[in-house]
């Protein structure tokens, strides 16, 4: 198992310019919707990110075709990750890019339960059970007049809801499977 290093200033920095990517992701495929349809906007965004994994894993030297025990484990997560995409892309559909994004991005706090809860280790203080308290509070207290929101908003900020949901079980299996394939082979 390694050790967790604290971040430094280029961790923090590379963090937030990711987390203003991934916000402004939504708005720009809510602006480009009436010109490239949903669904072609997934399978370029898939494409696009396929071709870049592959190239990253040829770069690093990263052979990822070869047997190590995480098949399905990494075909499980790539079905929660694709299935998180098909929520993002169809709640667009019904609320606004603003709501998706604050929904989604509950996604961090639904890891820290998953990992409370499924992998040994990652148990929440009480500080950090009060952040997730507070997150939840937050994000009600932004929404409280808009939960009853005319039309069919609730059915894009459901599914808002449940891509954060799917976004927070990859993370968690990622994190619990790297957990077992390091202690399995630790014990090597």
């Amino acid at each position: 198992m390694t050790d967790r290093k604290p971040l430094d200033s280029s961790a923090y920095a590379l963090m937030v310019l990711l987390t203003a990517l991934w916000g402004v992701q939504q708005v720009v495929i809510k602006l480009t919707a009436n010109d490239i349809s949903l669904v072609m906007q997934a399978g370029i965004r898939s494409i696009v990110a396929t071709v870049l994994v592959l190239a990253w894993a040829a770069y690093k030297g990263i052979g990822l075709w070869r047997s190590d025990g995480t098949l399905w484990a990494g075909v499980f997560a790539g079905l929660l990750f694709g299935g998180e995409f098909v929520f993002i892309y169809a709640g667009l559909e019904h609320t606004a890019a603003s709501r998706m994004v604050v929904f989604i991005y509950l996604a961090p706090v639904l890891t820290a339960l998953g990992l409370h809860l499924l992998v040994p280790g990652e148990r929440l203080v009480p500080g950090q059970w009060a952040g997730v308290l507070l997150s939840f509070c937050g994000v009600a207290l932004a929404f409280w007049e808009g939960f009853d929101a005319s039309g069919n908003t609730w059915i894009g900020d459901l599914c808002g809801v449940i891509a954060a949901v799917l976004w927070a079980a990859t993370t968690v299996l990622i994190r619990a499977t790297s957990r077992c394939s390091t202690s399995s082979a630790s014990r090597r």
